[in-house]
């Protein structure tokens, strides 16, 4: 997906600042950051519920990598990643 916005929590600088690693297993470098919005680009050949241009927003999985860049890649299952428009339509 195509990154228009991401967040900065407090996992975000504690992470940067090295306080979590005994929590936490990751390798450095990481990209850091773990909320995101943005629009499908490109989807794999087994995705069904996800279409290029859908305007998105998730939580990737800590583990990973983080959505400080221009584009993410993000697994289409379960509840982490969610459509924007249909959920702004049901808040109205």
């Amino acid at each position: 997906m195509e990154v228009h916005a991401a967040s900065v929590n407090p996992v975000d600088w504690k992470l940067r600042e090295g306080y979590l690693k005994e929590m936490l297993h990751y390798e450095m470098p990481l990209v850091i950051g773990w909320d995101v919005s943005g629009i499908i680009k490109e989807v794999g050949a087994n995705v069904t519920e996800l279409k290029v241009g859908d305007e998105v927003f998730s939580r990737p999985e800590i583990a990973r990598q983080g959505t400080y860049a221009e584009y993410v890649f993000m697994q289409p299952t379960g509840e982490r990643l969610k459509k924007l428009r249909k959920l702004l339509k049901k808040a109205n």
